[in-house]
């Protein structure tokens, strides 16, 4: 346990189950046995990031008004760059798909890309496979990959990309000043940068696409992602979570009642006060912990980031990423059924599971913390408490069909319909009320 929450690298590379409400959670099909064991978190993978010089006239970059400090040579890589040239981070093993298209070979030829090779940082994958991290460098980075995981092949896509953008540039409002001071153990990882290499039509190919994401982890910051946690044991062993809470010197309930007020609070706030969603399901959030106890919180992934229309109104005066067409703004109805899937389904109600499982505790006497929390919760007195009343008593909850997806192999990041994947399931609060 100590070695597994002794860093942010260890807990992601502790992650072997993967999605525990998917069937396929580590399907990889694109991957062979070398590339597994080269490009997997769960197999210790560890590798190098090549680099593309590109010519301005064929890069496409993004980036939140706040961002200024692009700097490969100081934070990624001692490549240096010159003149017209732009430099480019590229995961190894996409590098082969990208060099077999017809453009970007065309672009060698004529020199407006330069390749450039592998620089000497050791780089390792986290638990999404697809972004890479190195403790020294100040930057995550997140790579369009031909691989196909769960329910789509991973691409990066523009109109997920500048939703990073969105929030990093919500998050700087000034009206946001008062929520993070008084959440100041609660933090969104930003990823306000995005780039990549356009087509001879001015199109970006979304397989060149990467992301910066901000790396915000001390080097032995205590700290586990959820999903790591909630993994079932392995046969003959303890649980993850179980021996954490024993180390805590906190009961179950304890220790959940203060899982909840430190990491899902501050979700429910910012969607309640502000209409901003975080799609924090378990893979998107790392706890932060003393000693085993729950202090606080990481969001990451703003791809799954949304907005209530009727609350984010007054902020998109100043925002003017916020935009209709990007398919993140949504109707309160809509904003309720996703919010509900990624952030209780998906979090709370697996952690509820796991700390049962784990423990001895009756699933009954968690719900009952959970009920009393959002109780206390919808009291504050700028909280629009209509989410909490869905969640409180609502016959039924949306939850994502993640099954109906695999078997009829339904991309969820290009559908027309999101809600079309979404099927029912019984809200445990209203079961437990007719006990």
């Amino acid at each position: 346990l100590k070695k597994i929450l002794a860093n942010f690298s260890h807990t992601e590379t502790a992650l072997f189950a993967g999605h525990s409400l998917h069937p396929t959670p580590k399907s990889r099909l694109e991957f062979n046995e070398s590339d597994l064991k080269r490009f997997s978190p769960e197999h210790g993978g560890k590798f190098h990031l090549s680099w593309f010089k590109v010519h301005e006239s064929i890069y496409h970059q993004e980036h939140s008004q706040h961002f200024k400090d692009l700097l490969w040579e100081n934070s990624i890589t001692n490549f240096k760059t010159s003149g017209d040239f732009h430099l480019l981070p590229v995961h190894p093993w996409q590098k082969e798909i990208i060099l077999k298209l017809e453009v970007i070979k065309n672009y060698l030829e004529q020199e407006l890309i330069i390749d450039l090779g592998e620089d000497d940082r050791t780089w390792i994958p986290t638990s999404s496979l697809r972004t890479v991290y190195n403790e020294n460098s100040k930057y995550m980075v997140k790579f369009s990959l031909d691989v196909k995981m769960t329910n789509s092949v991973r691409h990066l896509l523009i109109h997920e990309l500048k939703r990073g953008i969105q929030i990093d540039e919500v998050s700087k409002h000034p009206s946001l000043e008062t929520f993070f001071k008084e959440h100041s153990n609660f933090k969104i990882i930003q990823e306000p940068f995005f780039a990549g290499i356009k087509d001879t039509d001015g199109r970006v190919i979304i397989q060149t696409l990467i992301m910066l994401r901000e790396n915000p982890f001390q080097a032995n910051e205590e700290v586990s992602l959820l999903a790591t946690l909630t993994q079932p044991p392995l046969e003959n062993e303890k649980g993850l979570l179980a021996q954490l809470i024993r180390d805590s010197n906190l009961s179950p309930q304890q220790w959940f009642g203060a899982f909840l007020e430190k990491a899902i609070a501050p979700l429910l706030i910012l969607q309640g006060e502000k209409g901003i969603l975080l799609g924090a399901h378990q893979q998107n959030l790392i706890l932060k912990l003393n000693s085993g106890r729950p202090v606080g919180a990481y969001f990451r992934d703003c791809h799954g980031t949304g907005f209530d229309a009727k609350k984010i109104a007054p902020l998109r005066k100043d925002i003017t990423s916020i935009e209709d067409g990007n398919g993140n703004v949504l109707a309160e109805e809509t904003s309720h059924y996703l919010f509900a899937y990624y952030l209780i389904i998906n979090s709370v109600f697996n952690m509820i599971c796991a700390i049962s499982y784990q423990t001895d505790i009756e699933e009954e006497a968690l719900l009952e913390i959970y009920r009393l929390f959002l109780l206390k919760l919808k009291n504050r007195n700028e909280l629009d408490s209509s989410f909490i009343d869905y969640l409180l008593h609502s016959d039924e909850l949306k939850h994502k069909g993640n099954f109906f997806c695999t078997m009829n192999n339904i991309n969820e990041n290009t559908t027309d319909n999101p809600l079309s994947i979404y099927t029912t399931i019984k809200n445990p609060l209203k079961e437990l009320a007719n006990v």
